[in-house]
């Protein structure tokens, strides 16, 4: 074989073989990760996950510590599902069974003071997919984490952290994470 029969066979066999795995699948093998950032792979749907949690703006879904309550009762568009003299607590289920629950602690001027998310997953595996998407959105947002207690801490401007730890117990599976003032 020469050389020209070479470079004409090689584009040959490369098309064969993009036909041969049809666009569907290539889609397939593609839409479920996002690009690598220092070796993590996040899947769409953990990405989506996060997205929906964390929702948009502020530091968390939309609000900043120091916001109002009314802010937030007139804004947050999850389920309500408790509300005390100190918090008012929003919930929202996925298709999997896996629950999010959202707390909005405000202090005795009715501003808020901290946020926790208490994150229920069906498994360890996908509580370490979700703990390590986060602290990479995290290290992105606001920088290295420092550990605090064994725990990776991120600070946030105006001294304010967020801190997530992993919750593994016989009952539950899945993530604590707390938006607070230092």
């Amino acid at each position: 074989m020469t050389k020209d029969m070479i470079g004409k066979i090689i584009p040959f066999f490369l098309t064969a073989i993009l036909i041969s795995c049809g666009p569907n699948k290539i889609k397939e093998e593609t839409k479920n990760i996002e690009a690598p950032e220092n070796g993590i792979w996040i899947s769409t749907s953990t990405d989506a996950f996060i997205n929906k949690v964390l929702g948009s703006g502020g530091t968390i879904r939309g609000f900043s510590l120091g916001d109002s309550i009314s802010k937030i009762k007139t804004y947050e568009n999850l389920e309500q599902f408790e509300e005390t003299a100190e918090h008012i607590g929003y919930t929202f289920s996925t298709t999997d069974g896996e629950v999010v629950d959202v707390l909005y602690m405000y202090d005795s001027s009715n501003t808020l003071s901290e946020v926790q998310l208490d994150v229920y997953l069906n498994s360890d595996s996908i509580s370490n997919a979700v703990s390590e998407a986060l602290g990479l959105y995290f290290t992105q947002k606001y920088g290295k984490p420092l550990l605090d207690i064994g725990q990776p801490t991120w600070e946030i401007a105006d001294s304010q952290k967020v801190v997530i730890m992993n919750i593994a117990t016989k009952l539950d599976r899945g993530l604590q994470v707390n938006f607070m003032k230092d």
